[in-house]
């Protein structure tokens, strides 16, 4: 049985794994991010969503701020890997998510290709 905060993260990286995909598939080489933790909407956007109903909250049922504190768990515990010049840090930016972990996809049950996995360490 998973704690109910596993179960939170886990959906964080299956979300940001499933737009990934659907991002590569119309050729983009990355994800983008928006996050905000300042008093008019706190959260996290994904492919620059602007409104209420982008904030992945929404999806989630929790409000922004845990929305927030989520992305940047599965970021900085490398789940999911940014572009190097994304900083979390501030309290608000852009990031561009190039690739869900193999740690990550582990976590979620998607295992990678091995034959992927195999040519990727060459």
């Amino acid at each position: 049985m998973d704690h109910p905060q596993q179960t939170k993260i886990r959906s964080m990286i299956e979300l940001l794994h499933r737009r990934l995909q659907e991002a590569n598939e119309k050729g983009k080489a990355a994800l983008e991010v928006e996050y905000k933790s300042v008093r008019d909407g706190v959260g996290v956007y994904i492919e620059g969503a602007k409104t209420s109903k982008g904030n992945t909250s929404q999806l989630f049922g929790v409000n922004g701020a845990e929305a927030l504190r989520l992305f940047r768990y599965v970021c900085y515990e490398g789940f999911v890997r940014a572009s190097s010049q994304s900083d979390l840090s501030n309290s608000y930016g852009l990031v561009a998510v190039e690739t869900v972990s193999r740690f990550g996809l582990l976590e979620i049950g998607e295992l990678p290709d091995p034959k992927e996995y195999l040519l990727s360490g060459f």
